[in-house]
């Protein structure tokens, strides 16, 4: 069944039957939203009514990202609350989640980038973290009385799912929903700890070379924000174009325009690099 929506026809539910005897794919349109109901809460609705039939749910928003939300870890926990856990839509370099906001601690990152990093009296900004798709993020380390006083800044357009302070502390007392976010936690906390490694292991130069390996594309490294790149170095941005010049005057790289580098001499920064890379791939 394909669910339209009358007043904007890029909404869509479409629910497929499970092939078996005497069954047989149908297909109709209905309008909503439902009398009384938004869009993403008739959404909401359908999904918990077909699910106790056994049926298969597949949403389907053209342009939209609701696919994605349902393809997440976190949504088996969160469908039955769609009036608290809200899907936001951000453009880039948003801090949804300033340093010293307190009003919503947790939230679920469905698609995009986001990073979070701490900045001193001094203006010295420090990255703490990046998160990835289907990952929490905010302010985590309040839960174990630890505030980082870090902010969370989008860095690509991203969509994440906010969860009301009392609805996360209600979820955890459910021990399923304890154990997927633990495990979520300890896996990022040991990405954490790696990379502080990394960048107090490694010279300058063998991180710049890992760095510029591992985010080239086709011989090209594009640099949407030095400043998180230097962050995400531990490198001041005078170190960085440093290294930038020295790597363009030993013939490894060009640096045409502001964002963008190009790898000439990809054997030769694979070498500098590849102490970095066997440490960061467990292959020491």
């Amino acid at each position: 069944m394909k669910v339209k929506c009358a007043q904007s026809p890029q909404y869509s539910v479409q629910i497929r039957s499970s092939p078996g005897p005497g069954r047989s794919i149908c297909s109709c349109e209905c309008k909503f939203p439902f009398s009384g109901l938004s869009v993403t809460d008739s959404i909401s609705y359908i999904c918990a009514l077909f699910q106790g039939i056994g049926q298969s749910l597949f949403l389907e928003r053209v342009g939209d990202k609701y696919m994605e939300l349902v393809k997440t870890g976190i949504y088996p926990f969160i469908k039955d609350y769609p009036e608290a856990c809200k899907l936001i839509r951000l453009d880039i370099d948003v801090n949804f989640c300033p340093a010293y906001d307190e009003s919503r601690l947790v939230w679920y990152l469905v698609s995009g980038s986001v990073n979070v990093c701490a900045t001193s009296y001094t203006g010295r900004t420090v990255a703490v973290d990046n998160n990835v798709p289907d990952e929490f993020t905010g302010h985590l380390s309040n839960y174990w009385g630890q505030n980082f006083y870090a902010n969370c800044i989008t860095s690509s357009p991203s969509e994440l799912l906010s969860i009301p302070n009392q609805l996360f502390d209600d979820l955890m007392r459910k021990p399923e929903f304890a154990a997927f976010f633990y495990f979520k936690v300890s896996v990022r906390l040991y990405d954490m700890f790696k990379h502080e490694l990394m960048v107090n292991l490694f010279s300058g130069s063998q991180i710049f070379a890992q760095y510029l390996i591992t985010n080239a594309h086709d011989g090209i490294c594009h640099l949407d924000n030095a400043g998180d790149v230097c962050g995400s170095m531990r490198m001041s941005r005078r170190n960085f174009y440093n290294k930038l010049s020295q790597f363009e005057e030993q013939g490894l790289i060009s640096h045409p325009s502001a964002d963008t580098i190009r790898l000439i001499d990809e054997k030769g920064l694979n070498k500098i690099a590849s102490p970095v890379i066997k440490y960061m791939n467990n292959e020491l």
